[in-house]
């Protein structure tokens, strides 16, 4: 792969992030009901971590549902951090 082409492949991924940063909550539950559906076909209920006072290795923002909680504490953080590593890595 030449650089122009690697370059061109960095921004279309960067655009897709952005993409799902600014629709993130449907894109978020589009992609949770993907995930529960395959974790049920092996039996396995959605779940969240109990939630404590105080935190340090992990996010541990209070949320009403599973889905909510890995869409507050997981997924947003998530896309932040690698658009984040994307800018300081390539700068585009």
């Amino acid at each position: 792969m030449d650089l122009l082409k690697a370059k061109e492949e960095i921004v279309l991924l960067k655009a897709a992030l952005r993409g799902m940063q600014t629709d993130l909550n449907t894109r978020h539950h589009a992609l949770y009901e993907e995930a529960v559906t395959l974790a049920r076909s092996v039996s396995v209920e959605p779940s969240m971590p109990r939630i404590i006072q105080r935190q340090v290795y992990r996010n541990n923002a209070p949320a009403q549902t599973p889905e909510d909680y890995y869409r507050i504490n997981l997924t947003t953080d998530f896309l932040n951090h690698a658009l984040m590593q994307q800018d300081n890595r390539f700068g585009y």
